[in-house]
């Protein structure tokens, strides 16, 4: 049995992690904490070195890796750049409100023997029994306090809607509220707010509810005569298929409020809607005025769901596997395909024959059948996923497996390793080096403490005075923690260095992508295409360029690099201009198959796949962009042209166009076109229509 202990009475190096929930709240919170937390070591004469501070800003408890400063904080610990015994918060709330958080907390101790201490415990030692039974209370607390905040939430919001007051949030498209000003106190506060209509916008929904009834038009159609409509003011373009089917199913626009429709919640950072019981939702009639009759919204909500009805007949519904384990793909190109004109990601889409005889999948951006994008280019994926793997592998060629304890180096690995860290010294040149500055700063700080201490030993210093120098000697003390973290990031960059150009790391990186790219799996292989391309860019003209990032071999050294030149990852990698250019947003976390599992590596490479900033703001010299050719193949219509023209010579009233798809077992349009390229192909020919 194992007896970790550590002693908290003796000098431990330490590290501080602050949190605030939103932006509401006050932007020194995560300040504040430092400050207690430094009272409280202070008061108990905890003789401890802070060597760093972490802090995330304006995001919620519920969240994990989220959070980038507690990530960061994990990961310093966790590959040894920094090495503290304890991490200190103020209290477990501001350490997190997620079950998810005491695994973290577990596994910090036992893998890297590093304690989470309280300051509202006064550093309690979680590794005694008392000290357990405290942590568990505590986490127990943090849970409970969300949960009964939420709770507290929900009441007030339903009893605000019962009253037909609005219960939050922005109003709906085509409605505004109206402030209704508390009479009762005698000052202008703000009591509650109502909704009414805004004859502004509100007529765009009586027009999108009168096209869908009258033509039985489904939401793109919709979106699309909008967006073309010259009527419509341009501030509220574009109109979105997924924004319009909301419009037409909500109540609200009848005058009934409904509410607490689903419940939500989170699951490995991602925001969980599960359908609330009828019983447990909220219906309000005469809750605002209507902005269309109960008549019109009757019939268009009537051939909603018969469409609902009939679609779900055509196709098997899957199950999708439990919620919140994450997404599982079936196109190992999904969210790396993107469209250059909008900036969005390119949707696989299916097509075939009608009696199966073949299927393939394209990529085209969805934004351009409801108008909003111009990009009407879509790309075959049995052509696309060919040339991509090829690129790949001329750019980043396997490695044969070494003997142990042998690593043979390829020479374009050595090269790269050698071009970062020439360029890592470039920029060490080119910016002033502070680290002696810092020293002798440290050494004067140091030798003014000594004096002030002797200072305060005297018995008879005067109470104001000792005040004054406790006041600088706190701030002193504050000062050389931040100069020597200061120094210990600047001194320390050769070791991340060299822990990120690890050799062997890379070259099990590499192994791992060229295993991906040979066995296929869409899931496993679309997280190690991550590591490395950036995007695949498709082009309104049909131009497809791929960017790959050269630095994607070696894990952590694309954060370095970045730093060292104090570089944002918040860039958008949209196109600068574009029109309606599409807002990257984190990914939709992969969940790798059960048989997997997942190791520290996937974990990794989990967090890199979710962002899509994961190569923002690093010079363009760093990535490779090379031009796709797609293989030249004729479609169908041009390979049978003259077999489908034959047999419509045969008998052109027996043979229709009905007949002749059923036939060759495709579409009505397909035959069409095969005709009109074989009779293209006759006038064409010598002693044709067209010769002279």
């Amino acid at each position: 049995m194992l007896k970790r202990r550590i002693d908290l009475s003796k000098a431990i190096d330490v590290a501080l992690y602050g949190r605030m929930s939103s932006e509401e709240q006050n932007p020194r919170s995560p300040d504040q904490q430092f400050d207690d937390i430094g009272r409280t070591m202070h008061r108990l004469n905890r003789p401890w070195h802070i060597l760093a501070k972490y802090r995330d800003d304006a995001i919620s408890g519920r969240l994990v890796t989220k959070r980038s400063g507690l990530m960061q904080l994990v990961s310093d610990i966790e590959s040894g750049r920094l090495k503290v015994q304890a991490i200190l918060v103020h209290t477990y709330e501001r350490w997190g409100r997620d079950e998810e958080l005491d695994t973290l907390r577990r596994r910090l101790w036992k893998k890297y023997q590093v304690l989470l201490l309280t300051a509202d415990s006064e550093f309690c030692d979680p590794t005694t029994p008392a000290g357990r039974a405290l942590s568990q209370m505590e986490q127990t607390r943090a849970i409970e306090a969300n949960n009964t905040k939420a709770l507290d939430v929900l009441r007030g919001k339903w009893d605000a809607a019962m009253q037909k007051h609005w219960p939050g949030g922005p109003p709906p498209f085509g409605m505004k509220l109206k402030y209704i000003m508390n009479a009762e106190t005698g000052r202008p506060e703000v009591d509650y707010a109502i909704l009414e209509i805004d004859p502004d916008s509100s007529w765009i929904i009586v027009l999108i509810y009168r096209i869908a009834n009258r033509f039985e038009y489904g939401t793109t159609r919709i979106a699309q005569l909008l967006n073309k409509g010259r009527k419509i003011p341009a501030k509220f373009k574009p109109f979105y298929p997924e924004s319009i089917g909301y419009w037409l199913d909500n109540p609200i626009y009848r005058g009934e409020l409904l509410w607490a429709k689903y419940c939500t919640g989170v699951i490995d950072d991602s925001r969980i809607l599960d359908l609330n019981p009828v019983n447990e939702q909220l219906r309000v009639p005469d809750f605002c005025p209507p902005t269309v009759s109960d008549a019109l919204w009757e019939s268009v909500h009537e051939l909603r769901q018969t469409r609902r009805e009939d679609a779900l007949a055509r196709r098997k519904v899957a199950d999708g596997g439990p919620r919140g384990s994450g997404l599982v793909l079936k196109h190992m190109l999904t969210n790396i395909v993107r469209c250059h004109e909008c900036g969005g990601a390119m949707a696989p889409v299916s097509s075939g024959s009608t009696d199966g005889r073949y299927h393939y999948v394209h990529f085209h951006c969805p934004r351009q059948r409801s108008g909003v994008c111009p990009n009407a280019v879509s790309v075959r994926e049995d052509r696309l996923q060919p040339a991509v793997f090829a690129t790949l592998r001329h750019r980043i060629p396997t490695v044969p497996v070494s003997m142990p304890g042998v690593i043979v180096v390829p020479p374009s690995l050595a090269a790269l390793a050698q071009e970062v860290r020439q360029d890592l010294s470039t920029v060490d040149q080119e910016v002033p080096d502070h680290r002696p500055a810092i020293r002798d700063e440290l050494a004067r700080l140091a030798e003014q403490r000594n004096g002030w201490l002797i200072s305060l030993g005297n018995p008879k210093l005067s109470i104001e005075l000792r005040q004054q120098l406790q006041q600088v000697f706190d701030d002193a003390r504050d000062r050389i923690q931040d100069l020597e973290q200061q120094l210990a990031v600047l001194e320390g960059r050769s070791e991340l260095l060299d822990q990120a150009l690890n050799m062997d790391a890379a070259l099990q990186r590499v192994r791992r992508l060229h295993d991906a790219l040979d066995k296929g799996a869409p899931t496993r292989g679309n997280l190690e295409l991550s590591q490395h391309i950036e995007q695949i860019e498709v082009f309104a003209d049909g131009r497809i360029l791929m960017h790959t990032c050269r630095l994607g071999i070696f894990d952590g050294v694309v954060e370095l690099v970045r730093r060292a030149r104090g570089e944002s990852r918040t860039t958008n990698p949209s196109p600068p201009g574009a029109a309606n250019v599409v807002v990257a947003r984190p990914r939709t976390r992969r969940r790798l198959r059960p048989e997997d599992g997942e190791g520290e590596e996937d974990r990794t490479a989990l967090q890199i796949a979710q962002d899509p900033m994961r190569f923002a703001g690093l010079d363009s010299k760093w990535f490779w962009v090379d031009s796709l050719e797609m293989p030249q193949f004729q479609c169908w219509s041009q390979s049978h042209a003259a077999e489908v023209a034959a047999k419509r010579a045969e008998n052109p009233k027996l043979w229709t166009i009905q007949k002749l798809a059923l036939h060759f077992g495709v579409a009505r349009p397909t035959i069409r076109s095969a005709l009109a390229r074989a009779a293209a192909a006759e006038a064409q020919a010598p002693g044709g229509a067209d010769a002279e």
